[in-house]
């Protein structure tokens, strides 16, 4: 998120209310400021080469410097926006949906009136409601990056209890994490760096070479016992991670 890349010295340089009627517009100037904006009617897509960023209602939108971008704004627009200068810069657009869409209205609409008004200390005063706007964003963040961890591990726990399962499937698994395929395919992926199929592959092998190396059981027996259904297939899994079949594996 652009809030991990921005930094906390930031110069406020102008809050603006804007209204437009709906249009698609031609590309944006290269403006040399970032943006964070809250949309408090109507809803749009930025387009960045293939790449849409949609934004309803409530939503907050951060928009780097020098990014070129077109708009298409389906209904009339109505938004709060502040522009501000950070040593360091995001790299794309980022939606935020704020779960309190009051608050945030309410803390834009402040910092709007505080830079038109002008009053002895309204720099101080401007910083401060901008970075409770960051402050907010930031805590609703973490918040949902903590209950996507849990859940995620809630899914994993659960895989290293049943990878030998021959009914296992990704989908068990991304609906026990409250994600969708896609999203948990994701996350495995972030967080151990391999896919579910590949992790839960690996764990069957681990296991096989235990069961091998002991001698006790039959390649069929220990390809049940590992979650692999045909033998044929373990034993041709099985050699291309090993380098060796399992029949010579036993020896």
């Amino acid at each position: 998120m652009f809030l991990d890349v921005i930094g906390t010295n930031i110069e406020i340089l102008s809050v603006f209310e804007l209204s437009w009627d709906k249009r698609t517009a031609a590309l944006s100037d290269r403006r040399p400021y970032d943006a964070i904006s809250i949309r408090l009617k109507g809803n749009a897509d930025f387009i960045v080469g293939d790449k849409i960023y949609h934004a309803s209602k409530g939503d907050i939108t951060y928009v780097p410097a020098y990014l070129q971008y077109a708009l298409n704004a389906a209904t009339d627009e109505h938004i709060y926006v502040i522009h501000f200068n950070s040593p360091n810069k995001g790299k794309e657009i980022e939606v935020f949906t704020p779960k309190n869409e009051k608050l945030f209205i309410d803390l834009f609409r402040k910092a709007h009136e505080i830079c038109t008004n002008k009053l002895p200390g309204y720099v101080f005063a401007l910083t401060s409601t901008f970075y409770k706007i960051l402050e907010q964003m930031s805590v609703q963040n973490n918040d949902e990056q903590f209950s996507v961890l849990k859940n995620f591990n809630y899914a994993l726990e659960y895989l290293h209890l049943n990878y030998t399962s021959e009914s296992l499937t990704v989908k068990q698994l991304a609906d026990i994490a409250y994600m969708s395929e896609t999203y948990f395919r994701k996350i495995f992926f972030q967080n151990l760096n391999t896919t579910p199929l590949k992790y839960i592959c690996e764990l069957r092998l681990s296991l096989a070479d235990e069961l091998l190396a002991s001698k006790y059981y039959t390649i069929l027996e220990i390809s049940q016992m590992c979650g692999f259904a045909d033998p044929k297939y373990f034993s041709t899994v099985y050699k291309k991670s090993r380098g060796i079949p399992p029949s010579v594996a036993c020896k």
